[in-house]
C-alpha cells in the first residue's frame, strides 16, 4: 500500500525529511496554470488521486524531480515562485509549462526526470529489441560463415590428398 501524503505539515522542524517527488502538472481546464506539489508515493498515483477532484480533465505530467526532503524542496520552490502564485493557499502558478520546468530545475539545481509517453516507451523497447535481433543475426551469420569456411577448407584438403590412379 502506498501512502500519498503531504510531508512536513505541522510545526517547523518537527518532521523528519522524507524522500519523495516534486511534480509539475498541467490541466487543459486551466490553460495558463501549472500545479507544483509533492508526493511521498508515486507521481502517477498522485495524478490519479487528483483526477478524482473537481477538475473536468485529468492532469498531465510536465516533470518530476526526486527529492530527499520533499517538504523543504516544495517550500523552497513555492517561495521562489511566489510572484507567479495564483492564491497563497493553492499550489497553482501562472507559468507556461516549459518555463515552469526550467525554473524548477534551476531552483532545485537538478534536471527533471525524463517524462515519456507510453508510445515513446514502447518505441524504445521496440528499438532495443530490433538492435538485439540484429546483433544476434550478425553473430549467427558470422558463426555460420566461419563453420562453412573451415568445412570448405577441410573438403579442399581431402580432395588434394586423394591419390591419382
Amino acid at each position: 500500500m502506498v501512502i500519498i501524503a503531504k510531508a512536513g505539515k505541522g510545526k517547523k522542524g518537527n518532521t523528519k525529511p522524507q524522500n519523495g517527488w516534486i511534480y509539475c502538472l498541467v490541466n487543459p481546464s486551466f490553460p495558463d496554470l501549472v500545479k507544483i506539489g509533492l508526493t511521498t508515493g508515486s507521481v502517477e498515483a498522485r495524478m490519479a488521486q487528483l483526477d478524482g477532484t473537481a477538475t473536468p480533465a485529468p492532469f498531465r505530467l510536465v516533470g518530476k524531480w526526486r527529492s530527499r526532503d520533499v517538504a523543504r524542496d516544495e517550500r523552497r520552490l513555492h517561495r521562489a515562485l511566489d510572484k507567479y502564485r495564483v492564491r497563497t493557499n493553492r499550489e497553482f502558478f501562472s507559468l507556461d509549462a516549459s518555463e515552469a520546468r526550467h525554473k524548477i530545475s534551476a531552483i532545485l539545481n537538478k534536471p527533471a526526470n525524463a517524462v515519456r509517453t507510453r508510445r515513446q516507451r514502447n518505441g524504445l523497447a521496440q528499438g532495443l529489441l530490433f538492435v538485439l535481433v540484429m546483433v544476434s543475426l550478425i553473430w549467427l551469420n558470422q558463426l555460420i560463415l566461419s563453420k562453412s569456411f573451415s568445412y570448405g577448407q577441410q573438403q579442399q584438403q581431402q580432395i588434394t590428398t586423394v591419390p591419382l590412379p
